[in-house]
C-alpha cells in the first residue's frame, strides 16, 4: 500500500497506486492538485496529498472535514479553507518524483483522524 483515500463519507481506503494520472484523477474525482503535507506530520517530504483541483466549484463535491482536519487549518491550509471531495495521501520520493510506501507517521495520523471522526 502506498496511499490512503479519505472519502467524504465512509471508511478510509488503502490504495495501491499504478503511477498513472488517470488513476489519481479517478480517485479524487477530477483534475488533481498536489498539496504539501504539514511538516509536523511528515518532516522529510515523504508524502503528498492530492485533491480535486476544482472540487470547491463542483456542486457534487461536498466538504470533507476529515481531510481538512488531516491538513490542519492554519498550518497546512489557510484559516477558513477546507477540502472538498476525496483526499488521497500518497508516499512520495521528492528526489525521484515517484510514489513510494506511505510513511508510518502519515498513516498513523490518518487513522487517528478516522477514529476521532466516529
Amino acid at each position: 500500500m502506498n496511499a490512503l483515500l479519505i472519502p467524504v463519507e465512509g471508511p478510509v481506503q488503502a490504495v495501491e497506486l499504478d503511477g498513472s494520472l488517470e488513476q489519481l484523477q479517478t480517485l479524487v474525482g477530477g483534475y488533481i492538485e498536489a498539496l504539501a503535507v504539514p511538516e509536523f506530520i511528515c518532516p522529510d517530504d515523504g508524502a503528498t496529498a492530492y485533491v480535486n483541483e476544482e472540487g470547491k466549484f463542483d456542486p457534487d463535491c461536498k466538504p470533507n472535514m476529515r481531510a481538512t482536519d488531516f491538513l490542519v487549518p492554519g498550518v497546512g491550509l489557510m484559516f477558513g479553507d477546507w477540502i472538498a471531495g476525496p483526499l488521497l495521501i500518497a508516499g512520495f520520493n521528492p528526489r525521484r518524483g515517484e510514489h513510494r510506501p506511505l510513511p508510518a507517521a502519515v498513516e498513523k495520523r490518518v487513522r487517528l483522524i478516522e477514529r476521532e471522526a466516529c
